[in-house]
């Protein structure tokens, strides 16, 4: 199996991670770095430094209708020299993980939009010759979402109680329905790579929960 980068972006309290999940070679990881053969990069675990002639991080945010990944990037780093962590212990599971922390005043947002989000990955390694590994990941988001919902949902209930006939509209949606289709959207759709219509319940979830009213 060829060598390719394995990476997550994950949302955090003020902003998002990005990790590089490739580890170390070993038996268990065959396909880590430092692993046999001039095509596969190298990273020094003590250091958190990579082999990469260039390794950059290019951040498309979710928006309304989808990014557009012919467009210009929302968010650029260089993840050569941006502060990075390294897990260094060698027992584990996540031995070799590298970890890059950007804010929300980093990326110039006030939260993350959930729905689809593009990281680009740039790395080039030259070992005798050019090696390219860049690649397009895509990861949904929903935390900004669930933080929505569960707000509308203990507003209704503390104004309403459990009555689930007392009349609350989201727009044209009860909101018991709004809440099931939430639902479903944050726990299966986007597990199930329906990738159009996790946009699409994305977009629709945040225009119908600003109308909810009782």
């Amino acid at each position: 199996m060829a060598f390719t980068i394995q990476t997550c972006l994950k949302e955090t309290c003020d902003g998002v991670s990005f990790v590089d999940t490739t580890g170390v070679f070993a038996l268990d990881n065959p396909n880590g770095y430092n692993g046999p053969g001039q095509e596969v990069p190298t990273l020094n675990v003590s250091t958190g430094e990579f082999g990469y002639t260039t390794y950059q991080l290019e951040l498309f945010y979710a928006v309304e209708g989808g990014f557009d990944s012919t467009g210009n990037p929302d968010y650029t780093a260089n993840l050569l020299t941006w502060p990075h962590t390294v897990d260094t212990n060698p027992t584990s599971d996540t031995y070799g993980h590298v970890t890059w922390d950007f804010s929300l005043d980093d990326l110039g947002l006030e939260t993350t939009r959930s729905g689809w989000w593009l990281a680009r990955i740039t790395a080039i390694w030259v070992n005798s010759q050019t090696y390219d590994y860049s690649q397009d990941d895509t990861f949904g988001f929903t935390g900004d979402l669930t933080s929505k919902i569960d707000q509308t949902m203990k507003r209704f209930y503390s104004e309403k109680g459990t009555d689930g006939n007392c009349g609350c509209q989201c727009g044209d949606t009860n909101i018991n329905t709004l809440y099931q289709k939430y639902r479903i959207w944050r726990d299966f759709i986007g597990c199930v790579a329906f990738y159009d219509q996790f946009q699409v319940e994305a977009d629709w979830l945040y225009s119908s929960y600003i109308q909810c009213s009782c």
